[in-house]
């Protein structure tokens, strides 16, 4: 019981080498791999970032204002006339790695702040004893992840 038990928290305490390495490996094929999807969610984007269209025009004004708000935060380090590539075909974009790092990056940040609630947060290992192992395999309530980080 000991030793399965102890396997298991040592299959915990490796999830921060994982966690580092994936994060890693996505940092190295973010400007690489997309789908055209990104760029048509930019457009909208872009409009509302920089030609003043209402931010109402979808139903999805979370995620356009969070993106809008990101192309400023890249307009800072890409001139603008070339985020406005985005408007054209995609494949003939001059700085198309450097655009799809910087509209990837907002995404790998939510997800490691996801992952850092959901695994460095919210794990108590010292809450473990020998007879507990069932505990490891309940299913965490996200919420209760959140809200205790």
């Amino acid at each position: 019981m000991k030793v399965h038990l102890q396997k298991i928290l040592d299959q915990i305490n490796a999830i921060p080498t994982i966690f580092f390495l994936a994060v890693l490996v996505r940092l190295l094929l973010m400007p690489f791999f997309a789908h055209e999807d990104i760029f048509s969610t930019y457009k909208r984007a872009e409009n509302i970032a920089f030609h003043q269209q209402t931010l109402f025009v979808s139903p999805d004004v979370i995620p356009h204002l969070v993106e809008a708000i990101n192309l400023r935060v890249i307009s800072i380090f890409i001139p603008h006339d070339v985020i406005h590539q985005i408007h054209g075909d995609f494949r003939q974009i001059t700085e198309v790695n450097t655009l799809l790092f910087f509209f990837k990056l907002p995404y790998l940040i939510a997800e490691c702040i996801f992952w850092y609630i959901l695994f460095f947060r919210y794990r108590k290992p010292q809450a473990f004893k020998p007879g507990d192992e069932w505990q490891l395999r309940r299913k965490p309530k996200l919420l209760s992840c959140i809200l205790d980080a």
